[in-house]
């Protein structure tokens, strides 16, 4: 009976000897400290959000740049071809451009072509757009996206690449209006824009009534040509007007109307 009553006192002291509960309290209370913590300081959060976007954006760009330069480096000709597009999309919306793939040359050393007029006002870095079939030599600063000078063109076949000789643009300049001197003070600003065209002749139109300078074609047989020269001097193109009459010793005849007196 003793023993029995021994049993029966150490049963009931068990729950006294390992209280459960007292054991997850300290944790739960810590957990509710550091979220009381977090949502003290919001601007904190927000940072940290901030750099882990950034951190990943910019993984991200790294992670495209690298794989668009092993691109061109298993195909190093890929890049040449992208930047050549490039090049021919910028002159495309400035000129009409032959329907051909052309070659595109780049001025390594603009001294050795001093004695062109075509590469005048060109500088190393420039790029030479050839049209062999279309018989075109185009100019072109892609630093400033200008184009500096068109010209015909004969190419030389004792090279594997085409290498210009640029042909000069014999011009006609025509006065269809009373005022004075007008096609020599225009013929300094055809030398600016366009270095290659060589004023072949200056004389009084048969009319002296031109509203509108228009450029012709003498020859009929360079239209690309023609209508290319016409945008860079924002002139337009025309037949030639009756009346009038132009040597074959000209490519092209400009005739000036008073639209050309304030320029």
């Amino acid at each position: 009976m003793p023993e029995k009553n021994k049993t029966n006192q150490s049963d009931q002291s068990l729950p006294n000897s390992a209280p459960s509960s007292n054991i997850d309290l300290p944790i739960q209370s810590s957990s509710t400290n550091i979220l009381k913590s977090l949502r003290l300081h919001p601007v904190i959060l927000a940072l940290i959000i901030i750099l882990v976007i950034g951190v990943s954006t910019l993984a991200v760009y790294f992670f495209i740049k690298y794989r668009n330069t092993q691109k061109y480096v298993t195909n190093p000709q890929l890049f040449a071809v992208e930047e050549n597009n490039k090049i021919l999309e910028k002159i495309g919306k400035m000129m009409e451009l032959p329907d051909e793939m052309p070659t595109i040359a780049t001025i390594s050393d603009k001294e050795k072509l001093k004695d062109q007029p075509f590469f005048a006002k060109a500088k190393n870095g420039d790029k030479v757009i050839i049209y062999t079939t279309a018989r075109k030599a185009i100019l072109y600063d892609p630093l400033s996206n200008k184009i500096l000078d068109v010209a015909p063109l004969t190419v030389s076949s004792a090279s594997a690449t085409p290498i210009p000789e640029v042909t000069e643009t014999k011009v006609l300049l025509y006065n269809g209006t009373a005022t004075v001197g007008l096609t020599k003070k225009y013929e300094s600003a055809l030398k600016e824009k366009i270095p290659s065209a060589i004023v072949v002749g200056r004389e009084n139109a048969a009319k002296q009534d031109y509203s509108k300078t228009i450029l012709v074609d003498v020859k009929g047989n360079q239209t690309t040509v023609a209508e290319n020269l016409a945008k860079l001097l924002n002139i337009t193109t025309a037949a030639l007007p009756s009346g009038e009459t132009a040597t074959d010793s000209s490519d092209f005849l400009i005739i000036l109307g008073s639209d050309s007196t304030g320029k």
